[in-house]
């Protein structure tokens, strides 16, 4: 009995070492800062809810495109002027908190603790300058949409600026 209590003793340990070994790192409960001071906590944690939201399953190159698109639109005269602005804009990112899948496949809202240590990172590295779409405003998944709307995409942005995974990324026409 007492090898049997050992050996589950045993598995259970290595079963907690391997579940915290594959676990992302998560930022704190609290807001979270820019290394740069550019936004206030509570816009830079807004934009990294957003790219957790609709880019965590993507590189880090992935992220950083879709947070210079965040300040893409925030530098553009054709978008509002904040981050916050930016993304509850109507017919947009969100109408309201920024959404994902959980593991089980059901909607939830993102919260700050949701948030890697990759994506503020990436996040980062976008408001340093990093963009690799090149000044994207725009960017969708062509899984998710109708081939109607790639079309009307493709029609209004002219071909995508850059593709990164999933994602592709377009620019406004002049």
């Amino acid at each position: 009995m007492i090898k049997i209590l050992k050996n589950w003793v045993s598995w259970v340990v290595l079963l907690f070492v391997m579940y915290v070994l594959a676990c992302p790192v998560y930022a704190s409960e609290e807001l979270l800062e820019d290394s740069s001071g550019r936004f206030t906590p509570e816009e830079f944690t807004l934009i990294c809810e957003l790219v957790t939201a609709e880019a965590l399953n993507q590189s880090q190159e992935g992220q950083i495109a879709l947070a210079a698109e965040i300040i893409n639109r925030i530098e553009s005269d054709r978008f509002p002027d904040t981050a916050e602005e930016v993304i509850f804009q109507k017919g947009q990112y969100y109408s309201g908190q920024p959404k994902f899948r959980d593991s089980k496949g059901r909607w939830r809202e993102v919260t700050v603790s949701d948030v890697p240590e990759e994506v503020i990172e990436a996040v980062n590295m976008a408001i340093e300058g990093e963009d690799p779409t090149e000044g994207a405003v725009f960017h969708l998944n062509p899984k998710y949409v109708s081939k109607r709307v790639y079309q009307r995409f493709l029609d209004l942005y002219g071909e995508p600026c850059a593709v990164i995974e999933d994602h592709e990324f377009f620019k406004l026409q002049d």
